[in-house]
C-alpha cells in the first residue's frame, strides 16, 4: 500500500481541471424553488448562522423528515460566512452554497483517487476511476443540487474514514482506530446512507486487501468473526443511524406503509431501478430529477428481465471470485451501498434518483477500470487503451456539461424533466407554480406552513392537506 502524493502531482492536478471544466459555472446558477428554498433560503433555523439555538434544532431531526445535523450546520457556516462577508465567499448568496458542493466533489474526487491508490497501488487504474467519477453525468444531480450536499458531504466523511481504516492496519493503535469511528460518525451526521460501509470495509478486506480467508491468495488470512468484531462499533453506530432516520423519516410522514406500495410492488421497482442505474451508467440520456414511482404499472418483462439480469450478476460475482476479484468486489459494493435508498423502504414519491449513485457506482467503476486492462494485457494495444480511455472521458466531459446546464434555474430543471419522462406531475405542477411565480412576482409556500411557537421558543411546520389530485411542491411526500 504505497502512494506517493508528490510522485502523483500531475494527476491529481488532472483530476481538478476535468472536474472544473464540466462543473465550475454552478457557482453561476441560482438555488432552486425545489427543495434549495426549503432547505436554505425559506429556512430560519440556517438563517441564523451557528448559534446554540440552531445546533440544537439541527440535532432535532425535525425538519424535512431528515435527521443529518452536519449538513444543517453545513449550510449554516455558509450562509454565516455570506452574511459577514468573510473572504472569499462573495456577494451572491446562491453561489457560496454552490461553492462549497463543488469543492466538496473535488475533495471526493482527489480522495477516491488517493483511497485507491493505496488499497492497489495501481497507478493509472486509479486515475482512470476516479475520473469517471468525477465528471460522470449521473453524479451531477449530487453536485449541482445545493439541497443534495448530504450526498457530497458524507460521501466525504466516507472516503476520509477508509483512509483512516487503511491507516490504522498499517500500524494499529487506539487513537488510530476512535479516529476512524469519529469521521464514520461524522458522516453519518451528513447523511445515514453511509450505515453500508462498514459491510464494505468488509467487502476491502476481500479485494484488494486480501485479509478475508474467503481470497483467493490471501497472505495473512483473517477468520470471518475477528473481521466483523473489527467493525463492531461501526456497526452498532450504523443500527443507531437507522432507528433515528427511520423515527424522524415517520414523524415527517415521509415513509409510505404497505397499504401505498406492498411488498411485491417494492421488489419489482428496486430490481428495475438497479438495474436501470447500471443502464444510465454505460449509456446516460434522458435524465430527470425526478422519476415518477411507477407503481403497479411496471411491465411483467421488464421487471422478469431486470431480475434475470440481476440473478446473472450474482453468478458472475461467485464465477469471479477466484481469478477477478475485483469484480466479485464491484457488484457487491455496488449492491451493498445502493441497499438502503433502492425503494424497499419507500420514502418519498419517486421510484429512483440518480443522486442514489453518487457512492454505489464506485464498485463498477472499478471494475471496469481493473477488467478491461486484464481482458486486454498485450502491451502492443496500451496505445489503444489509453485512446479508448480518454474518449471516455471526453465523452462524459461534453454530456455531463450539457446536464449541468439544465440545473441552471427551476424553469429550465422542471421543462426537461417533462420532456424527458412521461406522467411526471410533479414537474408538470411545479412548472406551473414556478410560471405563476415569475408572472406574480412573489414566493409562494406550496408545502409547509411556518410560525414561531412562543410556548416552546422553536420554529414549527405543519404540512398542508393536499387533494388527490394535486402534487407537493416539495420533493417530500405529503399524504393526501
Amino acid at each position: 500500500m504505497t502512494h506517493n502524493i508528490k510522485r502523483n502531482w500531475f494527476i491529481y492536478i488532472f483530476l481538478v481541471f476535468i472536474t472544473l471544466v464540466v462543473y465550475s459555472r454552478v457557482v453561476e446558477f441560482e438555488l432552486l424553488h425545489f427543495d434549495d428554498n426549503t432547505y436554505v433560503t425559506d429556512n430560519p433555523n440556517i438563517r441564523q448562522g451557528i448559534t446554540p439555538a440552531a445546533i440544537k434544532w439541527a440535532v432535532s431531526g425535525k425538519y424535512e423528515a431528515n435527521w443529518i445535523p452536519l449538513t444543517w450546520v453545513s449550510y449554516m457556516l455558509d450562509y454565516q460566512g455570506y452574511a459577514r462577508s468573510w473572504p472569499g465567499f462573495g456577494p451572491d448568496e446562491a453561489s457560496v452554497y454552490h461553492r462549497t458542493n463543488l469543492i466538496l466533489h473535488v475533495l471526493n474526487t482527489l480522495l477516491l483517487f488517493l483511497v485507491l491508490g493505496l488499497l492497489t497501488g495501481s497507478r493509472w487504474k486509479s486515475t482512470l476511476a476516479a475520473a469517471v467519477f468525477a465528471v460522470h453525468p449521473l453524479h451531477v444531480e449530487s453536485v449541482a443540487w445545493v439541497a443534495e450536499r448530504k450526498d457530497v458531504l458524507s460521501t466525504f466523511f466516507g472516503f476520509l474514514t477508509i483512509a483512516a481504516y487503511l491507516r490504522y492496519l498499517h500500524r494499529p493503535s487506539a487513537t488510530r482506530y476512535l479516529l476512524m469511528v469519529l469521521l464514520y460518525g461524522l458522516g453519518l451526521l451528513s447523511k445515514p446512507m453511509l450505515v453500508s460501509l462498514p459491510i464494505a470495509l468488509l467487502l476491502l478486506d476481500y479485494w484488494p486487501l486480501r485479509r478475508s480467508s474467503a481470497s483467493a491468495d490471501a497472505a495473512k488470512a483473517l477468520p470471518a468473526r475477528r473481521l466483523i468484531l473489527e467493525k463492531a462499533p461501526l456497526l452498532l453506530m450504523a443500527a443507531a443511524s437507522c432507528v433515528v432516520t427511520l423515527y424522524a423519516q415517520r414523524a415527517g410522514g415521509s415513509v409510505a406503509d404497505l397499504e401505498t406500495f406492498d411488498l411485491g410492488v417494492r421488489a419489482a421497482v428496486a430490481a428495475v431501478a438497479s438495474v436501470a442505474y447500471l443502464i444510465n451508467m454505460l449509456w446516460p440520456s434522458g435524465l430527470a430529477f425526478f422519476y415518477p414511482h411507477p407503481g403497479t404499472t411496471l411491465p411483467a418483462w421488464q421487471v422478469a428481465g431486470s431480475a434475470l439480469l440481476l440473478a446473472l450478476g450474482l453468478l458472475a460475482a461467485i464465477r469471479c471470485a477466484r481469478r477477478r476479484p475485483y469484480v466479485t468486489m464491484g457488484l457487491l459494493w455496488y449492491a451493498v451501498t445502493l441497499l438502503p435508498v433502492i425503494g424497499l423502504v419507500q420514502v418519498g414519491l419517486q421510484g429512483m434518483a440518480n443522486r442514489y449513485t453518487y457512492l454505489p457506482l464506485i464498485g463498477p467503476f472499478v471494475i471496469l477500470a481493473w477488467l478491461v486492462p486484464d481482458l486486454l494485457p498485450s502491451p502492443r494495444l496500451r496505445p489503444i487503451l489509453i485512446t479508448a480511455a480518454s474518449c471516455v472521458i471526453l465523452g462524459m466531459l461534453f454530456r455531463t456539461y450539457v446536464e449541468v446546464g439544465y440545473w441552471r434555474d427551476s424553469e429550465t430543471l422542471f421543462k426537461r424533466a417533462i420532456a424527458v419522462t412521461k406522467r411526471n406531475t410533479l414537474a408538470h405542477y411545479n412548472l406551473g407554480v414556478e410560471l405563476q411565480k415569475q408572472r406574480n412576482g412573489i414566493v409562494q409556500h406550496f408545502t409547509q406552513q411556518l410560525w414561531f411557537d412562543e410556548s416552546t421558543k422553536q420554529y414549527r411546520t405543519q404540512q398542508r392537506r393536499w387533494p388527490l389530485s394535486f402534487v407537493p411542491f416539495s420533493n417530500q411526500e405529503v399524504q393526501p
